[in-house]
C-alpha cells in the first residue's frame, strides 16, 4: 500500500519534505477519504496510518510550521529578612528539552541590595553546553546589576540542557535563555 505525501509550510505546498532538525515542526496532518495518520518526529515520517476503506493508494497532506522561539527565565532569588538568615543560599535547577531547536542564548544577570555586610558568591550554569559564570560582592559593596553578555551555543546535537542559578544572601541571579533555529 502506498501512501503520498503532499507537503506543506505554512500551508503553501512545497517540493520536498523539510529536513529533520532544520527548524520546522509538524502543525496538522490531513488525509483524504476516511486516512487517518499522525507525523512521528523520531523516524520524521507518517505514523498510526489508519485505513478504514483499505484504499490501495492513501493521500495525506502535512503541514509543517517553524518552530517558534522559546524563551525561559530562571532565578534564584534569596531575599532574606532577618539578619541572622543573612549567608543563606539558594540553588534552583531547570532541565530544558532542547531538540526541536539548534541554537542557544543565554545571558545572565546579579542583583546584590548590600546589607549587614555580607559576602556572597552568585553563579550560573547550564550543561551540557559549558556555560559558567559567577559574580561575588565584597564586604560592604556597593549595591546594583551586575549584566553578562549575550553567548551563543550550537545545540543542534543536544536533546536537553540543565539550567542551574544560585544566589548568595540578599540577592538575585537571573540566567535569560532563548532557544532558536
Amino acid at each position: 500500500m502506498e501512501t503520498e505525501i503532499i507537503a506543506m509550510i505554512n500551508n503553501a505546498v512545497v517540493e520536498e519534505i523539510p529536513e529533520k532538525g532544520k527548524g520546522y515542526i509538524v502543525d496538522k496532518v490531513v488525509c483524504d477519504n476516511g486516512v487517518e495518520a499522525s507525523w512521528d518526529k523520531n523516524t520524521w515520517g507518517l505514523a498510526n496510518i489508519k485505513n478504514p476503506n483499505k484504499l490501495i493508494k492513501k493521500v495525506c497532506q502535512v503541514n509543517f510550521v517553524p518552530i517558534p522561539d522559546k524563551t525561559y527565565r530562571i532565578s534564584a532569588n534569596c531575599n532574606n529578612e532577618a539578619a541572622e538568615t543573612y549567608l543563606r543560599v539558594q540553588s534552583v535547577r531547570q532541565r530544558i528539552d532542547t531538540s526541536d531547536y539548534s541554537v542557544l542564548k543565554v545571558s545572565t544577570s546579579y542583583n546584590h541590595w548590600v546589607i549587614y555586610n555580607a559576602e556572597s558568591t552568585y553563579r550560573a550554569s547550564i550543561s551540557p553546553v559549558g556555560y559558567s559564570t559567577s559574580w561575588t560582592t565584597n564586604r560592604g559593596g556597593i549595591a546594583g546589576t551586575i549584566p553578562n553578555s549575550t553567548k551563543t551555543y550550537d545545540i543542534s546535537n543536544i536533546n536537553s540542557i540543565v539550567v542551574s542559578a544560585t544566589s548568595g544572601s540578599y540577592g538575585l541571579t537571573t540566567v535569560n535563555i532563548t532557544l532558536t533555529n
